[in-house]
Parts: structure tokens; C-alpha cells; sequence
């Protein structure tokens, strides 16, 4: 009787590390945090921002960015613009020797970065914590405590460290790297 050999795939899977980021200063730290983890464990880096939906604004609410511009939904004007500055991350990981690729996605935070860590069947989510605490913790939340809570898969954070450069007080009240789109439709909101 011939023996069986199993069929082995030409290309072999590699390990992934999802790694949510949100523009911040830090979010380049937790990159090459995760970039030297993915090449210890041979894997590659799915970078993942989640556009967030504005409050009381209907994804189907047509702007226009710019005076002259196309119109567009919110939501695309959005991604657009979170997806413009993802090539920066793939770069950093890259010069690491370390593949990488981008995705943009939107809905509520952590919901869709579990379900991204699913789909990708990512062996490691990898995230930046601002270590917010009291109030600032109580209206703004904490998308890693909810990931680390929920998550079926190993997470890692990375607690911000304050730098003098940064704007902000402490890591508490950090807003570094809100996009431009962000910025105007909360000041619209705002009146």
C-alpha cells in the first residue's frame, strides 16, 4: 500500500500581529514594538486604524472638504484621510525587514479591532495605552481595557511615556495625530 504524504503550501503562512494605531506619537513606539516581535516570531504586521463614527452624524451625510471639491460621505472623507497617513507605519516596519500591510475600517473601536483580530487570525494585538485615569477615563474610555477584556487572543499594550515635545500635559490628554477631518467635524459639532 503507497504511503500518503500530506500537500504542503508553497507559501507558509506567517504569524500575524494586528497592531490598531490612532495617529498618535506614541503609535510609532508601539510599531516598532510590534515590528521586533513579528520578526522574532517570523510574522508580519497588519497595521489597523479605526475611523470612529462621529456622534449624531449619519454615515451618509455628504461634505465637502474642500471649497471646490468633490462631495463626499463623511465616512469616506474619513477613511480617506486616516488611510493617507497609514504608509508611514509599513514604512518604519519595513526598513525592520519586516512585512507589513495597512487596513482602514470603521465602526465602534474595539468591536471592530477584535473582529479584524478574527478575520486575520492575528496570533497578537498589539496597542497603545494612554493610561487614562479619572474623568478623562470615564468620558473618553478605554479602547485597550475593552480589547484586553474581550479579546479571545493575547494582547499586548504599551503604556505611553509623556515626552517634553508633546503638546499635551500628560498621555491623559493626548490628542497628537487627530486628523484634520476629525478636528473640523468636531468643531462643527461643537458650533
Amino acid at each position: 500500500m503507497p504511503s500518503v504524504v500530506p500537500k504542503m503550501s508553497d507559501t507558509p503562512v506567517r504569524p500575524r500581529i494586528l497592531v490598531p494605531v490612532d495617529f498618535s506619537v506614541c503609535s510609532h513606539e508601539v510599531a516598532a514594538e510590534a515590528a521586533h516581535l513579528a520578526g522574532g516570531v517570523g510574522g508580519e504586521v497588519v497595521f489597523l486604524h479605526v475611523v470612529a463614527q462621529p456622534p449624531g452624524l449619519p454615515d451618509d451625510v455628504i461634505v465637502r472638504p474642500e471649497a471646490g471639491g468633490a462631495p463626499m460621505s463623511v465616512h469616506e472623507w474619513l477613511e480617506g484621510e486616516a488611510a493617507s497617513e497609514m504608509p508611514i507605519y509599513l514604512e518604519a516596519v519595513r526598513r525592520m525587514g519586516v512585512p507589513g500591510r495597512t487596513e482602514v475600517r470603521h465602526g465602534p473601536v474595539a468591536d471592530v479591532i477584535l473582529k479584524a483580530a478574527d478575520q486575520e487570525d492575528a496570533r497578537y494585538i498589539v496597542m497603545g495605552t494612554h493610561g487614562r485615569r479619572g474623568l478623562a477615563r470615564m468620558f473618553l474610555g478605554s479602547v485597550a481595557e475593552q480589547v484586553v477584556r474581550r479579546s479571545t487572543r493575547p494582547v499586548l499594550t504599551l503604556r505611553s511615556t509623556h515626552k517634553a515635545e508633546c503638546a499635551a500635559r500628560s498621555c491623559a490628554t493626548c490628542t497628537s495625530g487627530q486628523l484634520a477631518s476629525t478636528s473640523q467635524l468636531d468643531a462643527e459639532e461643537q458650533g
